[in-house]
């Protein structure tokens, strides 16, 4: 959740940027939510917000497939080697 917001700003901004994404996701979790939840199954059924669930949760993965990585260097920790096994 804080790759996309941590390499877009600049690196003073960072912070505030997670926080805001952070900050989003939850109100938008706990006071959205049940709110919306609640009118679709008042009026559409108990079925309606699991649908609505399932395509957010879909519509998530597939954005996960299509975004493009914004850094593809190695981290310098798996340039490592790692020390050599005892023989036994």
């Amino acid at each position: 959740m804080a790759t996309i917001p941590s390499e877009s700003v600049p690196p003073g901004l960072r912070g505030a940027a997670i926080g805001l994404v952070g900050i989003g996701g939850e109100i938008g979790g706990s006071l959205c939510g049940p709110v919306l939840g609640g009118a679709l199954a008042q009026h559409f059924g108990l079925f309606a917000p699991m649908v609505l669930s399932f395509a957010g949760i879909g519509a998530v993965f597939l954005l996960g497939l299509v975004i493009r990585e914004t850094r593809n260097t190695i981290p310098s920790w798996r340039n490592v080697t790692a020390p050599a096994s005892p023989n036994f």
